[in-house]
């Protein structure tokens, strides 16, 4: 009999992905008309806060920037109102909100048609709600309006790479070299492209590159080692973030990316070890707290991994990942009711959070609310298109339910191409498919079999 619990996919830490990239805008707005200066200067303040990290407050200040200069009809005026209003997209997408985000993209493309930066950004909020032939013609467009950068160009690559055709995405990528030959973000999409076309002499040589350029950049360096890590790569990963700890003692960001190397590679004490130090040493850093918790759900100390969720929901309630990892601790103690108002409360900060709507699939799939499980699987789906435990849960509920059992088999057969857990549990349900098709028996249980 297979263990029931391995039904359905669960997500507990924060995925690692290259992605498609946004961009801040931080162009000049230096000698504005007097008139215009008040608002500059909350411009200026809202850049502050987007730096520290402190996105409500950044949010505010662009929100007033933009009321204080819409009405203003000027190439100073609309310069400003565009800048403010990509910096609003941009909070809007670090808060995982891209409806919003795409709302003031396209305020800041009224201001300023020729905004590129806005364009590329519209492009990455498009695709966040899986609108992808929309998002691609932004990408195009955004070639057009600034053909001198690779950032849109990384884009088109990264979409095309999504989709499976290789050879275009490597003359997309090709031509963004030739703009910036050590551009960090082009060399790990070549990275990733040579790994999916099994050209491991050359991605090594892309990954020694990327090493290299970083030179003595340990902030660099640890990007480089979360990007392997996202990959797969652990071995190099590992070396990566040893050598900068070894220079750089204690830095924060290496450490909290070591941790998670310890718990994606297994070793959940050692994870739990780093964190517990973090947090003691930066009781503010809610990054570490949140992996704490879930590190310790790993272990299966779910009591301990809820009080520090609870606190974390409590400090900051404004964190969709609080409320993510409190709910999957809360589901964990089978206290189905408090995880389900968790993940809906992730929600309310970030309406097209995928893990919190996988999740809140899982438990109405444990609820036996088949309807409800296939409708917030194919939210999460629609949230984020390339998401293979989403994927899993949506194309097994269309098999079992017997829903859309052709497309059901259609989404277990893609996922099951790539290396995820997802995937190997994809490939292990087909094979039972196949089984039941030829009369045997897989071994399901009734309640599997519904």
């Amino acid at each position: 009999m297979r263990n029931s619990k391995i039904a359905w996919a669960v997500v507990l830490l924060l995925a690692l992905r290259a992605g498609v990239l946004w961009a801040q805008d931080n162009g000049s707005i230096t000698n504005m008309p007097e008139a215009l200066k008040p608002a500059a200067e909350i411009y200026t303040k809202g850049l502050s806060m987007l730096d520290q990290g402190k996105y409500d407050h950044a949010q505010d200040a662009f929100g007033s920037a933009i009321q204080a200069v819409e009405n203003i009809d000027s190439p100073d005026g609309r310069k400003l109102l565009a800048a403010a209003a990509n910096n609003s997209g941009n909070v809007f997408m670090l808060q995982l909100n891209p409806e919003e985000a795409e709302r003031r993209y396209r305020q800041a493309l009224a201001a300023e048609p020729s905004h590129a930066l806005a364009r590329n950004n519209l492009g990455a909020a498009l695709l966040k709600q899986g609108r992808i032939e929309e998002a691609q013609a932004a990408f195009i467009e955004a070639v057009k309006a600034d053909p001198k950068s690779a950032l849109p160009l990384n884009n088109l690559a990264e979409l095309l790479i999504d989709a499976g055709n290789l050879k275009l995405a490597a003359q997309y990528l090709g031509t963004s070299l030739q703009l910036e030959p050590l551009n960090r973000e082009t060399l790990l999409m070549l990275a990733r492209l040579y790994y999916l076309a099994g050209m491991s002499e050359q991605e090594d040589h892309v990954w020694e590159t990327l090493i290299r350029v970083s030179g003595d950049d340990p902030q660099a360096k640890v990007l480089v080692a979360s990007r392997l890590m996202a990959r797969g790569v652990n071995d190099k990963a590992g070396k990566t973030l040893d050598e900068v700890l070894d220079k750089t003692p204690g830095l924060p960001e290496a450490l909290l990316q070591k941790a998670r190397l310890e718990a994606a590679t297994g070793n959940a004490k050692a994870a739990q070890d780093i964190l517990e130090s973090l947090v003691k040493t930066y009781p503010d850093d809610a990054m570490a707290r949140h992996d704490l918790a879930a590190v310790l759900l790993q272990q299966g100390l779910a009591k301990e991994a809820l009080v520090i969720a609870l606190k974390a929901t409590a400090d900051q309630p404004g964190r969709a990942e609080n409320w993510f990892v409190r709910g999957a601790c809360e589901e964990r103690l089978d206290d189905l009711k408090a995880a389900e108002t968790s993940y809906k409360k992730a929600l309310k900060q970030a309406p097209q959070y995928a893990e919190a709507l996988n999740n809140l699939g899982i438990l109405a799939a444990k609820q036996d609310d088949t309807q409800a499980a296939l409708s917030y699987f194919a939210k999460a789906v629609a949230a984020n298109p390339y998401y293979p435990d989403a994927r899993y849960n949506l194309g097994r509920a269309l098999v079992v339910s017997k829903a859309d059992y052709e497309r059901g088999v259609r989404l277990l057969v893609a996922v099951g191409t790539g290396t995820s857990e997802a995937s190997i549990r994809a490939r292990t349900f087909i094979q039972d498919l196949e089984t039941i098709a030829a009369g045997g028996d897989p071994g399901w249980n009734g309640k599997e079999t519904k």
